[in-house]
């Protein structure tokens, strides 16, 4: 009797440090971040879209305009992160745009 006792209070105690040590693992925090200045090309806004998807956001894009320098100078476009809507962004005269998403649903776009 006292070595089954003595088993099931083994097993409990590891059970129960099994886990605390799952438990006590901290939660690594995911962000997404895309940087838009004039500068920025097409090929990488398009690699950035393909990339996201593969995490269930998407990005789109419905105007992306670049002057004859090359410089793009006009956007539109919107966040959807996990099929919700979450944003739109745009600017008629890029300076600079970050659209930031961390953890989901948390959607942060700035502009100027």
């Amino acid at each position: 009797m006292k070595k089954l006792f003595l088993t099931l209070v083994i097993i409990g105690v590891s059970i129960t440090s099994a886990w605390s040590q799952k438990s006590s693992n901290p939660c690594t925090k995911r962000s997404w971040v895309l940087n838009i200045t004039p500068q920025t090309k097409k090929q990488y806004i398009d690699s950035v879209v393909t990339a996201w998807k593969a995490d269930s956001i998407n990005l789109k894009f419905t105007v992306l305009e670049y002057n004859a320098k090359g410089l793009l100078g006009k956007i539109k476009g919107s966040v959807d992160v996990g099929g919700s809507p979450s944003g739109t962004f745009g600017s008629d005269n890029l300076v600079s745009y970050e659209i930031k998403i961390e953890d989901r649903p948390n959607l942060s776009i700035k502009g100027k």
